[in-house]
C-alpha cells in the first residue's frame, strides 16, 4: 500500500518517555534528520510517540522540526510494536514522508521492516552515514561484526526506511521557533497476531552488544580469558550481556564482536559497567550514548573515571565477588519463602 507524498519530506518517529521527553539518543535521530532534511533543501517533521495518558512532548523537543505532531498508542495492546507499527503508519499517512528515520535497535528494526512494507519502501538498518551529493543520498552502515563498511546510494524517489545506528550522529541545534505539536489519536489495533506466552532472557553470550540494555565490559585489569568468567555471570545477573575494550580483544579474551570504541561497536545501553578499562579516547567514544556508566578500577587517576555517573576505586578482583554475593542475598530476600526487606 502507498500513500502520497510530499516533495522530498523526510520524519523521524521518535518514542518519548512516560515524563514526555524523548530519550537522549533520540536527539541522535533528529539530528540525522534534519542533516537529511538540510542536504535535500525540504522540511522535517517530526512524529512523537507515546503511551496514553502521557504528558504532552516539552516545550523545547519540537524546535527541531519544521512540523511535529504527538501520537498516543493504546496502553492495551500486548505488543508495543504492534501499536508503533500503528502509529508511525498514522504519521506517514499524515505527513506523506519520502524518508523515514527510527532510532537502531532490535524492536526498531521489527518496527522499520513493517512500516516499509507497508510503504513498498526501501530498509536501510544500522546507517551510520548519510549525506547528500548531486541530489542523491550516499548511507553507509557497518557489516561482516564490523570488519566492512557497506556504502548505498538512494535516488530520494522511492521511499525509504532508515534506523539510525546509535553514536553515529550529533543532536541537531534548536531552531528556537514555536511550533505547535498536533495531537493524533491511533486508531484501536487489531488483535495482534503475536501471543505472547513467555519471555525467556537470552544467554549473555547469545546478546549483541548494541541491543543489550545493560553491558558489563572488562579491560586490560581483568587479567585474561578467565577472568571475564566473573563478568558473565555478572551480566547475567544484571540481564546484560558482555563487552570488552581493544585491549582485552587484542590479546584474545574476548571476542571481536563484542568490542566497544571507534575501531568496534557504539554503544547505548542504560547502564554500562567498565571494570578494569582505563578509558582510553577510543573507547569513550563508543560509549558516549550510555545512560549511566559505573566504572571499577584501582587507579584513582584512570581517564574512564572522568565519563563516570559512579567511580568505584579499588580491585575488582574483590569488588565483583563482593557484587555478586549482595546479588544473590538480595534475590534470596525476595525468593518465595525469603525475607523481603
Amino acid at each position: 500500500m502507498t500513500v502520497e507524498q510530499r516533495p522530498h519530506t523526510v520524519m523521524a518517529v521518535v518514542e518519548s518517555g512516560p515524563s514526555g521527553d524523548p530519550s537522549p539518543s533520540s536527539f541522535e535521530v533528529l539530528g540525522a534528520a534534519r542533516g537529511l532534511a538540510t542536504g535535500l533543501g525540504c522540511e522535517l517533521a517530526v512524529a512523537f510517540v507515546a503511551q496514553q495518558g502521557a504528558p504532552a512532548v516539552r516545550a523545547d523537543a519540537h524546535q527541531y522540526a519544521d512540523r511535529a505532531c504527538q501520537i498516543a498508542w493504546d496502553n492495551g495492546v500486548e505488543m508495543a510494536g504492534d501499536a508503533m507499527v500503528e502509529a508511525a503508519w498514522l504519521a506517514v499517512q499524515t505527513e506523506g514522508p519520502t524518508a523515514v528515520l527510527f532510532e537502531d535497535g532490535l524492536s526498531a528494526r521489527v518496527v522499520a521492516a513493517r512500516l516499509a512494507v507497508r510503504m513498498d519502501a526501501e530498509l536501510v538498518v544500522g546507517c551510520t552515514l548519510l549525506k547528500v551529493r548531486d541530489g542523491k543520498v550516499q548511507m553507509g552502515r557497518g557489516c561482516l561484526s564490523g570488519k566492512a563498511f557497506a556504502q548505498l546510494e538512494w535516488d530520494a524517489v522511492r521511499p525509504v526506511v532508515i534506523t539510525v545506528a546509535p553514536g553515529a550522529f550529533s543532536a541537531p541545534s534548536p531552531s528556537g521557533r514555536d511550533l505547535e505539536i498536533v495531537r493524533l489519536e491511533a486508531p484501536a489495533s487489531a488483535p495482534s497476531r503475536v501471543t505472547v506466552i513467555g519471555e525467556v532472557a537470552p544467554a549473555p553470550d547469545a546478546m549483541g552488544v548494541t541491543e543489550a540494555d545493560v553491558l558489563v565490559a572488562g579491560g586490560a585489569g581483568v587479567g585474561g580469558a578467565e577472568g571475564f568468567h566473573q563478568l558473565v555471570e555478572l551480566a547475567r545477573r544484571l540481564g546484560g550481556t558482555v563487552a570488552a575494550s581493544r585491549v582485552a580483544v587484542d590479546k584474545g579474551w574476548v571476542q571481536s564482536n563484542r568490542q566497544v570504541g571507534l575501531t568496534g561497536k557504539t554503544v547505548s545501553p542504560r547502564l554500562y559497567l567498565a571494570v578494569g578499562i582505563s578509558g582510553a579516547p577510543q573507547h569513550i567514544a563508543g560509549i558516549r550514548s550510555a545512560g549511566k556508566v559505573v566504572a571499577i578500577n584501582r587507579d584513582p587517576r584512570a581517564p574512564i573515571f572522568r565519563v563516570a555517573d559512579l567511580a568505584v576505586v579499588g580491585d575488582l578482583h574483590e569488588v565483583i565477588p563482593a557484587l555478586l554475593e549482595r546479588l544473590t542475598a538480595a534475590d534470596e530476600r525476595t525468593a518465595p519463602g525469603g525475607m523481603e526487606s
